[in-house]
């Protein structure tokens, strides 16, 4: 993986994805506090119409990602390449490549992938707070998944941030095929494997004819300190 740090990116690696053939991640992360406008020309990125009144998070967010997304690209021989977005808000990948973004506090991560027919999905997310979790977590959680996270051995929130985090991906992964509106009971994850770090989600009801109740997921984490990172691949 090559790094790169400046003033505002602290950090910034891309490399292969272990879990899938002819595909790429990137992980960047970057201070808010040294974010400033005229970054923006320096890396040769355009502010779309939607952001150019948001607030310096979104701001430097947008950037950052963006700015991660273009020098994966330039790994997988695609060059000068700025990422845009649709109306739904679903990222536009270059020919030949699908991919997805996530970001969150100050760092953020991108998966890319050649496999055009492979649904990808990947989320970052902070351990929510204890009291966070009490308030939310029958919005998230089926009671089978409520009676799984405690006996995962996980702290509550950590585990709920997991849970959480996975139907995000979920989400990511299926939303662009399917332009269609899934809610966190629309899937429940089923197993969580600590020792490997991996995870299997199942459809509780049928989304399309392609995915219908029963369909299973495949899903990766990595759980470091506060932060929760989780990918969902389907073949």
């Amino acid at each position: 993986m090559t790094p790169v740090e400046t003033d505002f990116i602290t950090a910034l690696c891309c490399g292969d994805l272990p879990q899938l053939q002819q595909s790429k991640i990137a992980e960047i992360r970057f201070s808010l506090s040294n974010f400033h406008e005229k970054l923006f020309s320096d890396y040769a990125i355009t502010v779309p119409t939607h952001l150019q009144k948001a607030v310096k998070k979104r701001r430097a967010e947008y950037l950052a990602s963006r700015y991660a997304t273009r020098r994966l690209l330039e790994t997988c021989g695609i060059t000068d390449f700025l990422l845009k977005n649709d109306s739904d808000r679903v990222p536009i990948w270059p020919k030949g490549v699908i991919g997805s973004l996530s970001h969150c506090y100050q760092r953020a991560v991108i998966v890319t992938t050649q496999r055009t027919k492979t649904l990808i999905g990947v989320d970052v997310e902070h351990v929510m707070t204890p009291a966070t979790a009490e308030n939310i977590y029958q919005s998230i959680l089926s009671p089978n998944e409520h009676k799984r996270l405690i006996e995962s051995g996980l702290s509550f929130a950590a585990a709920l941030t997991l849970i959480f985090s996975f139907k995000e991906s979920l989400y990511k992964a299926l939303f662009p095929g399917l332009r269609q509106f899934i809610d966190f009971h629309s899937a429940e994850v089923i197993a969580i494997d600590q020792y490997n770090n991996e995870a299997i989600l199942r459809l509780t009801h049928s989304l399309h004819q392609d995915f219908p109740a029963g369909r299973c997921f495949h899903g990766y984490f990595l759980h470091d300190n506060d932060e929760i990172t989780t990918l969902i691949i389907d073949n």
